[in-house]
């Protein structure tokens, strides 16, 4: 059979221990009281909460597009890495594959990758006829400096940036 746990409460101060017919507006209006204060106060606790974590939501909807957007790469045949970061203005790649043409085509042996080693300020003077590749060179480049920054893996082979404030 159950134990019953008897324990003294002590009761506010003009509360008696045996209600009468005219002691019940008492008891409503503190009662009422009691509630309203109780309301306040987990309102202004789910007021925080929300505040806390509303961002939540976008943060999981940027790392399921990375999930997707990491074995999109592997189902394309695509080389992906981490890129590492390093002093002074450096970029270096190997075998780096334009983004947009790995999502629109079937597999990465249609697209022809791109090196570059660039270890200095001087910059780089690209040229070539119209058709080239030279848009899609720089795209690339700025594909993979983003996804990097981003902490994403770019799809190359190695790559080694530089952070950068603009592009």
């Amino acid at each position: 059979r159950p134990h019953r746990i008897r324990r003294k409460v002590a009761l506010p101060e003009g509360i008696p221990l045996q209600m009468t017919a005219a002691d019940a507006p008492k008891f409503d209006s503190m009662k009422a009281s009691a509630l309203k204060e109780i309301t306040q106060n987990l309102s202004v606790a789910c007021r925080d909460l929300l505040d806390r974590f509303a961002h939540l939501g976008d943060e999981l909807a940027f790392y399921a597009v990375a999930l997707k957007y990491i074995r999109t790469l592997a189902q394309k045949g695509s080389a992906c890495s981490y890129p590492t970061f390093g002093d002074g203005a450096q970029l270096e790649f190997t075998d780096l594959r334009d983004l947009y043409l790995l999502m629109t085509v079937s597999g990465a042996e249609h697209i022809v990758p791109s090196s570059l080693q660039l270890n200095d300020n001087r910059g780089v003077l690209l040229y070539g006829d119209n058709g080239s590749g030279k848009t899609v060179f720089l795209r690339s480049v700025s594909t993979m400096q983003l996804l990097g920054q981003a902490g994403l893996p770019v799809p190359a082979e190695r790559a080694q940036l530089s952070c950068v404030a603009a592009l």
